[in-house]
């Protein structure tokens, strides 16, 4: 089911839960949409009016992975090639690509970052459906880079405290690695601050020297 709500800003972001596909408050001067991946589901949306394309659209989308998961976005793009486009940008405003005609495109967000953005422009013309976005946390192969004065910190999916009385909670079924890189002539010092995990069932493997590939 998914939750519209309208806070009191002047953009009026439309937070979403879950699945997305109209959006009741948006306009040229008022499209900004954050979507947000829930679980190890995966979320689905589209663009106005899809599959019929809408002209003159200018929105923003802000696509949040959860705590500890990489964001995966596959893209469904059917515009004008000539005049519309969908533009990707990392969290930290890097251009991933820029997207138009009939194109399919799946995108991961960058190690350390857990956001995707994502902006939709078309013209006066129709030329298309528009496009479809699917979303979804993973948990899998990811590079941390170290160094002398940054002391990054891996946390597993869903890691947190449910209460201030209680123990650390993290997901079942789960099967990630990290890989933590130094720069030429440095170490990598780890220390791991907290240890929960079931003693019969779940292990950490810690291993040295691992070729990267």
């Amino acid at each position: 089911m998914t939750t519209f709500t309208e806070p009191n800003t002047p953009l009026r972001r439309i937070l979403m839960d879950c699945n997305a596909k109209v959006f009741p408050w948006a306009s040229a001067e008022e499209c900004w949409h954050v979507l947000k991946a829930n679980g190890t589901q995966t979320h689905v949306m589209t663009s106005q009016g899809y599959p019929k394309q809408l002209h003159d659209v200018d929105c923003s989308y802000e696509f949040q992975a959860q705590l500890g998961f990489t964001l995966e976005i596959t893209v469904e793009v059917d515009i004008e090639e000539c005049c519309d486009f969908l533009e990707v940008t990392s969290e930290n405003d890097k251009l991933i690509a820029k997207l138009s005609g009939n194109v399919k495109r799946t995108f991961r967000s960058y190690p350390g970052e857990s956001f995707i953005y994502m902006e939709y422009h078309t013209d006066e013309n129709i030329g298309g459906k528009g496009f479809r976005a699917s979303w979804r946390n993973v948990c899998d192969y990811k590079r941390v880079a170290s160094a002398r004065h940054y002391s990054p910190k891996l946390y597993p999916p869903f890691y947190g405290y449910a209460s201030q009385d209680t123990l650390p909670t993290f997901d079942k079924e789960l099967d990630c690695t990290w890989v933590v890189t130094a720069p030429p002539g440095e170490q990598v010092l780890l220390v791991f601050e907290d240890i929960y995990m079931n003693t019969c069932c779940d292990k950490l493997t810690v291993r040295m020297d691992v070729a990267l590939s």
